[in-house]
């Protein structure tokens, strides 16, 4: 139900980005990936949350799904911290083309 309701929602409205996918509910990652990549919404990497996680980016990364990296900071002194993200990043192996907000 949770992976229907990430696909309708990406079908029904303009959807730019998708904040931690998974993390307030289980959801089937390679599903709402494939999805995001047919509408062109990015899905978000951060550090406050366990989700995505490497090895649900592997997964995500089978389709040209698009990724941002946010600190999700919800005070003045977390904003930029960053955490493992680069680790995360570096295991699942995005490209950083990949990556919205990162230029080479």
């Amino acid at each position: 139900m949770n992976t229907r309701t990430y696909i309708k929602m990406m079908e029904r409205y303009d959807i730019k980005l998708i904040t931690h996918p998974g993390d307030k509910m289980p959801i089937n990652i390679e599903a709402v990936a494939k999805e995001a990549a047919e509408h062109g919404v990015i899905l978000e990497i951060n550090p406050r949350h366990n989700h995505l996680n490497a090895e649900e980016i592997k997964i995500a990364m089978k389709y040209p799904v698009s990724f941002a990296i946010n600190s999700d900071a919800h005070s003045i002194a977390a904003l930029g911290d960053m955490r493992d993200t680069p680790a995360v990043v570096k295991a699942a192996g995005i490209p950083i083309t990949r990556i919205v907000n990162i230029t080479d």
